[in-house]
């Protein structure tokens, strides 16, 4: 019953687990092992002090810390401390049955302006300038997303369109597969994937790599499969927070990076393309107006 309450306390790190798997070791599980068994004591005790109790060295906890994405072990206690037994309405900054719309709409509202500060936290300007270079040398763009993700994939779909960018949207395995066997080296595929973890879509993308294609990612975790496929990784989470309710908050999150590549590749493309969107617009209203 004990070791059934610590694992609830921990479904946050679930998929973080997950992510690992693959180059786990066995002092990973034996941290991992203690960290299920006795969470509370975990976050409790120093790093030395675990390192004496679990029966390995300090410098064997800072790797794995590190592997979960964590730049020190008291983030990852932060965590523990603030996600233990979250549930859907809490990760909403504490909504209750009883709130007003109001107040729902207000709680709501912050969360996700949270999701958006996380993203400025975590964006690097040397990732965003190898984005920047790749979209700019390439070919075609190709974007990607399966699921809840295929809408993001969609919207950059569509803004990169207008640009005049040789563009392609791809939202499905096996149409990315086909794509990625007939791709080259000139070819740019942007793949939006909230965990990174999708088998056939992480198989394709290894075949497109394999074909010289440069591969950009946008995804929530930093140590995920997908990550060590793609070229250069913009990850989305930051450590204050559950990963609960992740299709909304990933998604926000999606969407502001891809308004960031968009805004950035338009600024640093041809001086034509501003008078390229405004004619774009005008004919838009001029078919929306369009009278028999």
């Amino acid at each position: 019953m004990e070791r059934k309450m610590a694992s609830k306390k921990l479904e946050f790190l679930e998929k973080r687990l997950t992510t690992i798997n693959a180059s786990s070791t066995k002092t990973d599980q034996k941290i991992i092992d203690f960290l299920k068994d006795n969470s509370e004591e975990f976050a409790k005790l120093s790093i030395t002090e675990l390192a004496d109790k679990i029966g390995i060295s300090v410098s064997a906890i800072t790797r794995f810390v590190k592997k979960l994405g964590y730049e020190k072990l008291t983030d990852l206690k932060l965590d523990l401390s603030k996600c233990a037994g979250t549930s859907v309405s809490t990760q909403y900054n504490g909504i209750d049955k009883r709130d007003d719309l109001g107040m729902i709409a207000a709680k709501v509202l912050t969360r996700d302006i949270e999701a958006i500060q996380d993203v400025k936290q975590m964006l690097k300007k040397q990732d965003l300038e190898k984005v920047l270079k790749l979209l700019l040398a390439a070919r075609k763009i190709v974007f990607t997303g399966l699921g809840g993700s295929a809408s993001v994939a969609q919207d950059a779909y569509h803004k990169f369109r207008r640009l005049g960018t040789s563009t392609e949207l791809v939202t499905d395995s096996n149409s990315q597969m086909i794509i990625a066997s007939i791709g080259s080296k000139k070819d740019v595929i942007v793949v939006i994937s909230n965990e990174g973890t999708n088998k056939d879509l992480n198989l394709a993308l290894k075949t497109a790599k394999d074909n010289g294609m440069k591969i950009i990612a946008i995804t929530q975790f930093g140590n995920s499969p997908l990550v060590k496929i793609a070229d250069v990784s913009l990850v989305t989470l930051s450590h204050g927070y559950c990963e609960k309710p992740e299709p909304l908050i990933s998604r926000i999150a999606a969407y502001s990076i891809i308004d960031v590549i968009y805004i950035a590749y338009f600024i640093q493309s041809s001086d034509s393309l501003e008078n390229q969107l405004i004619k774009i617009r005008d004919n838009i209203k001029l078919f929306k107006n369009y009278e028999n």
